[in-house]
Formats: structure tokens, sequence, C-alpha cells
């Protein structure tokens, strides 16, 4: 596994932006997404809503962390997660392929600066 980012977030809002920008990238395919919490946790397959109902959702405000998976290819062989802990997200790439994860990554955070 090789970390390729780690971000400090401002707020629970900053977080969640990256994850809607996760599941809304059009470089991933085979998108996935948990949310822990003590709540019911929720997981988001490919769709998600529209932004303002996503930063809304109880369970995203009262979750502890998420967690999400996607591909760079769509075989599902090329695979990135991004993870938050303690308000810090987390990118990693498992492979030999961190150029197109860091293009991945810079396309989640181009996203998240233009919600």
């Amino acid at each position: 596994m090789n970390i390729l980012a780690s971000i400090s977030t401002e707020d629970r809002e900053d977080a969640l932006k990256y994850a809607y920008a996760f599941m809304k990238s059009k470089k991933l395919n085979i998108k996935e997404c948990s949310f822990f919490n003590p709540l019911p946790a929720i997981t988001y397959c490919e769709s998600v809503p529209d932004w303002e109902q996503f930063a809304s959702k109880p369970a995203h405000l009262t979750a502890i962390g998420f967690s999400c998976v996607a591909s760079l290819d769509t075989k599902d062989k090329m695979r990135v997660n991004l993870s938050l802990l303690n308000n810090v997200i987390i990118y990693t790439c498992y492979g030999n392929y961190e150029n197109k994860a860091k293009a991945a990554l810079t396309e989640l955070i181009e996203f998240h600066k233009n919600l």
C-alpha cells in the first residue's frame, strides 16, 4: 500500500466534501463509500444524492469516519482508497500505478474546492 496523501480537514463538512468528490469522480470506477457511526452504516455504490442532501444526512454528520474504495480501471485491478479517521483524510493505492492515482487525487481536490 502506498500512501499518496494525508490531508487534515477543517471540520465535518470539509471531510464530507472529499467523500462526495470521490463518489462523483470521472476518473474512478466501481466506487463505494461507507460511513461508520452509531446509526446503521450507510454505504453508497456509484450513485449519491445531490450535495445538499448528502451533506445534511444525520448518519454522515455523526459518523466517526468513512472508507471509500474504487478502481482506476474497469477490471477492478487498480484500487485506491480514501479514508477519514480523526479528521485526517488518507488516500492510498495498492500497486505500481501511482501516476494514475495521483491524477484522480488532483481531480478530487479540484472538485472539493468547487463545492
